[in-house]
């Protein structure tokens, strides 16, 4: 009896120590499983070691991109504890373009960043501002000597030829392949570019638009990959901004923006928005302001945005040369310029407000300084339509109430007047619009509570993801922290709880 007794207790001892084990295994597997899931994202400083990149006269285009792309990939750690940073280099290194691809596809990584500088030949002086590129076929020349420039590097790796398959980076028929290029990962790619653009944006960079271009390194990935061009080395006040350390910090910041913009989008995950307080600080050294001011989100419905009036440069510049930054072949008409006046005008439509199915990431109000400057901006996109072929119509003003700051939700801009009802709204109505640096720019809803403006624009986020928040006193536009500060001062103890 005790030899069965002490055999059974034997037995459900080795049972529960099986349990025990296989519960420890499996908890085991798991956790890798969730530390194996990560999200990952390679950023790529673009050139490096013998390459230089396009070279300024203060830097070169290779040190600008790692010191961006480190500052970068810093905020991501400190922030996204969930992300895992992949470099394809941390130093000055020469790294080839199918090795920084293969980087990015041995770590299965869900987004790829390169990051790059910009440079001219011509017309230096008033080239400028930030834009970037997914893959695809370019619609313009600009486009094609962008991509030409960047694949060049490959000429310095050995047996280039045979590597990219006789793909020789200067001439324009070697392109032809990516217009018959699928891109799987096209959607994303473009929306991560419009991310990044409405950031720097936000950032009072100058905003070239989401472009295509047949880039070799976006090629050979095999998830959304973007090449974002930071500004041009080219432009001296750009070059001193990119080589400083608050150009550093600022570039970063609206990376890191985009990017968590767009894993909100995508993926619902829960982000965080750094206060000033958590960027790298720079070091004690004057810094130059930063180049133009403008506050466009990029368009989401369309690659490659449409110019629509020519840039004109500071006052202080006597040369007023046309920047050439169109991806098609529209030419638009000379609109009636809009009143610089700051009363607001209503149009009205029939269509009810959508509901929201997602949120943008609110920019940071402590964004750089930027000086005012009239700039080029794109104009909203219309299947099959073409906006310099728009009727005019004239509407009327709405009041402002005097010295209480006014919000309302920017949707759009356009060089043109839009009618009432144009399908550029999206259905949204009522639309007002002001003039501003020479365009139109359309709004939707007006109320002296901030909390409530973030509502109108959390309800027309599914018919415009890019919307932002405006803010006006006294008619004329203010910046949006000082409008903030105004409203909670001058609120009633009711509306600040």
């Amino acid at each position: 009896m005790t030899y069965h007794h002490n055999k059974m207790a034997g037995t459900v001892r080795l049972l529960f120590a099986f349990l025990f084990f296989g519960f420890c295994a499996f908890f085991q597997n798991a956790e890798a499983h969730l530390v194996s899931r990560r999200f990952t994202l390679v950023i790529d400083p673009g050139h490096g070691g013998k390459d230089d990149g396009a070279v300024g006269t203060l830097t070169k285009e290779k040190d600008i991109n790692l010191r961006v792309a480190l500052a970068f990939g810093k905020l991501v750690e400190t922030h996204c504890p969930d992300v895992k940073v992949v470099y394809t280099r941390s130093t000055d290194k020469f790294v080839p373009l199918q090795e920084r691809a293969d980087i990015a596809n041995r770590n299965k990584a869900d987004l790829f960043i390169s990051i790059h500088t910009n440079s001219v030949v011509s017309n230096k002086n008033n080239v400028y501002g930030a834009e970037t590129y997914s893959l695809g076929m370019h619609r313009s020349s600009e486009n094609l000597e962008v991509a030409k420039r960047e694949n060049s590097v490959i000429t310095l790796e050995s047996n280039y030829k045979k590597t990219y398959s006789n793909f020789d980076p200067k001439k324009a028929e070697s392109y032809i392949i990516f217009e018959l290029l699928q891109d799987q990962n096209m959607k994303q790619s473009v929306d991560l570019a419009s991310c990044i653009q409405r950031q720097y944006s936000f950032q009072g960079r100058k905003n070239k638009g989401v472009k295509q271009s047949g880039f070799l390194v976006l090629r050979a990935t095999s998830m959304p990959s973007v090449l974002t061009e930071l500004g041009f080395i080219s432009h001296a006040e750009e070059e001193r901004f990119m080589h400083s350390n608050e150009g550093v910090k600022t570039l970063s910041k609206a990376l890191f923006d985009g990017f968590q913009t767009y894993r909100r989008r995508n993926s619902g995950v829960a982000t965080v928005d750094p206060s000033e307080t958590d960027l790298p600080k720079p070091d004690a050294e004057p810094t130059p302001p930063t180049v133009s001011a403008t506050d466009e989100p990029p368009l989401m419905a369309e690659v490659v945005p449409v110019k629509t009036r020519p840039f004109r440069p500071q006052a202080s510049s006597a040369a007023t040369a046309e920047e050439n930054t169109s991806a098609t072949s529209v030419a638009p008409t000379s609109p009636a310029s809009p009143e610089t006046t700051s009363s607001l005008k209503e149009t009205s439509a029939s269509k009810k407000t959508p509901a929201a199915t997602s949120v943008c990431v609110l920019p940071s109000t402590s964004s750089t300084t930027a000086a005012p400057q009239p700039k080029l901006v794109e104009a909203p996109p219309v299947a099959g339509v073409e906006s310099s072929h728009l009727p005019k119509t004239e509407v009327s003003p709405t009041a402002f109430s005097p010295s209480i700051p006014i919000f309302k939700v920017q949707l759009l801009t356009s060089d043109r007047l839009l009618p009432p009802g144009d399908r550029n709204f999206n259905g949204i109505s009522p639309v007002e619009h002001y003039g501003e640096a020479g365009n139109y720019r359309y709004t939707h809803g007006e109320t002296t509570n901030y909390k409530d403006a973030k509502q109108i624009r959390k309800n027309v986020s599914e018919a415009f993801p890019q919307a932002f928040i405006v803010a006006f006193l006294d008619g004329k536009r203010i910046e949006l922290h000082r409008a903030i500060r105004l409203a909670q001062a001058s609120a009633s103890p009711q509306q600040k709880k």
